[in-house]
């Protein structure tokens, strides 16, 4: 019930957030969306939990950002699973299942089934504090995904119990610049499953954290095309 409310109170949040920044900043806000916009992207692997276990969650990205204020873009995660060990107590629950099948003779076998969730997520990020290397902001992120097992079978890959997903991700990320073209990011937020997958008992509201290894695009281009008009512009 917490939860919930607290989910209401962030998207409330973030609904009324940008018109007051339109009423209150508007000329500035206007200004930072007309700066030639940046490069910025990378990989990284954010840290959450399914049921109370431990999991890692990859994922790519790519996005621009404008004036050194607002950061805007599109990418992907997926679940890193840990590798299936059928010594391990419990089979390695919740994240490999054993499924029970039945041949065309009538008699009964099992596969192992694995847990599987991917989306594709939009985020934004307010920059609130800017120096040389340091930089604080507070991303916003949704994904449109889906949570399902897949496992082995004739030689096919099978989904089972697959269903649509939307998540929601309030947080907050510090950045480190190491030098021109590379730099350091960590992030610590919440997931909150907004539309779940109801055929899969497993939670995945749960904290996430993020270490991620940042490519700063726009400087590897400058340095790549010095000469470019392009170079001059970012």
């Amino acid at each position: 019930m917490r939860a919930r409310s607290f989910t209401i109170l962030m998207l409330i949040f973030a609904l009324l957030c940008p018109c007051a920044l339109r009423a209150q900043v508007r000329d500035s806000v206007a200004r930072t969306l007309s700066r030639q916009p940046k490069l910025t992207g990378g990989l990284s692997t954010r840290y959450s939990f399914i049921t109370g276990f431990a999991v890692a969650v990859r994922s790519v990205s790519m996005g621009a950002e404008f004036g050194g204020k607002l950061r805007v873009g599109i990418g992907y995660c997926w679940l890193k699973l840990p590798e299936y060990d059928a010594s391990k107590p419990g089979g390695q629950q919740p994240f490999y299942r054993d499924k029970y099948l039945t041949d065309a003779s009538g008699a009964s076998y099992t596969v192992v089934s694995r847990l599987d969730l991917d989306y594709f997520f939009y985020y934004s990020e307010l920059i609130f504090y800017h120096t040389r290397r340091w930089k604080f902001n507070i991303p916003f992120r949704v994904g449109l995904g889906n949570s399902k097992y897949v496992y082995d079978h004739a030689g096919m890959k099978i989904k089972d119990s697959r269903h649509f997903v939307f998540l929601y991700e309030p947080s907050v990320c510090l950045e480190y610049k190491l030098f021109r073209f590379f730099g350091l990011g960590a992030e610590v937020g919440y997931r909150f499953m907004l539309i779940n997958n109801n055929a899969i008992r497993e939670k995945f509201n749960y904290p996430v954290y993020n270490f991620s290894f940042l490519v700063y695009y726009s400087e590897v281009f400058k340095a790549v095309f010095p000469g470019s008009r392009w170079s001059k512009k970012l």
